[in-house]
């Protein structure tokens, strides 16, 4: 009944729909004013979309004008400032009918945009100034406020602000700021979570503690993130990234591997050798990386014994590791690896050969004698790279 009555329902409207789109085209004097007023309406849509656009570019022109004059202002204000040509507080806020440069009036220090210039300025020139300088300009951040706005801004919602401000406060080596910082390393943002990362590597004098009880992934990025800020330290402070090498949280192990080898730490080589056997793939391919580095002949034999448990596309990586450690008693091994039916680990295998010595590359000759088409072209190759 109910698909009875809602089918009647449609076929009636599309019969009224019907009648009035055939009225509006038989009868011109309703088609033409229809055509008139949507041309009018389209019409006068395009100019206030135009004169939109134009008053909101006048605008942005404006505040860009206003905002490059305030900076130039500013520019001057602080190089006078850390000049050092003022014996007195050159903290002092001179009145603006002075002659002086080093001034900055009421509108300077309470109004949010030139609070913002005002603030920009004074974190660019910090990056750039070190020493005396450098401690001028964060007494002046500290004056004015800004590591107050900074600290607020640690707890809204948006991960941009939150980052702007870790980077700030990180800048100016606010101590307060350590806490709130070092907690956000457990943000759920991953942006946030780099940034408060980095800034605890820089600030804290256990940079790394957080690796101890750390469950989360960190990402490539958080690892590369962590690296660059280790690279700014003194070499003093670098720890020891054996202590992580077994660790539960694989991306850790992974990480400490990679730094053990960035930082020349040749006493973990026999550690990092006995990960070889990891089930884990990525822990693998870095202790092979991080071996080609650092590790000595004393690691070939867990090599060696690697080559037979890991998956095929390592292999061809275990005999450049071996390439790079290894030495005439390992002719034997790296010969067999010569009629293996994949072509990497046979290429990997005469590279090793061909670098290992003089007696490995006469063996290499000799064997060529006798080798197949396909071995003659590797062989080959490896001869003459």
């Amino acid at each position: 009944m109910i698909h009875e009555f809602t089918y009647t329902s449609l076929n009636q409207y599309f019969r009224i729909l019907h009648f009035l789109s055939e009225d509006f085209v038989t009868d011109g004097s309703l088609l033409l004013p229809l055509i008139i007023s949507l041309g009018l309406f389209f019409l006068l849509a395009a100019c206030i979309i135009v004169t939109i656009t134009f008053i909101h570019r006048k605008i942005w022109n404006i505040r860009f004008a206003k905002a490059k004059k305030i900076r130039e202002k500013y520019e001057n204000y602080l190089a006078e400032l850390i000049s050092g040509e003022y014996e007195n507080d050159v903290l002092q806020m001179l009145d603006e009918q002075q002659k002086s440069t080093l001034s900055l009036g009421v509108k300077d220090i309470t109004q949010p945009f030139h609070r913002k210039i005002l603030r920009e300025q004074i974190l660019l020139l910090h990056r750039n100034v070190h020493g005396k300088d450098a401690g001028r300009l964060r007494e002046l951040y500290l004056s004015l406020g800004f590591k107050e706005e900074a600290l607020k801004k640690l707890k809204v919602e948006s991960w941009n602000v939150i980052v702007e401000a870790i980077n700030e406060l990180e800048q100016m080596n606010v101590r307060e700021a350590y806490e709130p910082i070092f907690a956000l390393i457990l943000h759920k943002n991953k942006t946030v979570k780099t940034a408060a990362i980095r800034a605890k590597v820089r600030l804290d004098v256990a940079p790394l503690s957080f690796l101890d009880n750390h469950e989360d992934y960190l990402t490539d990025w958080q690892q590369s993130s962590i690296a660059y800020a280790l690279l700014r330290l003194h070499r003093s402070d670098i720890p020891d990234f054996s202590q992580w090498l077994e660790h539960q949280n694989e991306s850790v192990r992974v990480f400490a591997i990679k730094m053990c080898g960035l930082f020349n730490q040749g006493r973990a080589a026999g550690q990092i050798a006995m990960l070889l056997l990891a089930p884990h793939r990525l822990i693998v391919k870095a202790a092979l990386n991080t071996l080609m580095l650092i590790g000595t002949n004393s690691e070939i034999p867990a090599l060696i014994q690697a080559y037979a448990e890991v998956e095929e596309y390592l292999k061809p990586s275990v005999l450049q590791c071996l390439q790079i450690l290894g030495n005439d008693t390992e002719i034997p091994f790296l010969e067999a690896q010569l009629h293996q039916p994949d072509n990497d680990i046979r290429l990997a295998a005469a590279n090793a050969l061909a670098r290992l010595g003089a007696d490995s590359r006469e063996r290499l000759k000799f064997l060529f004698e006798d080798a197949d088409e396909d071995l003659k072209e590797v062989i080959t190759h490896a001869l003459r790279v």
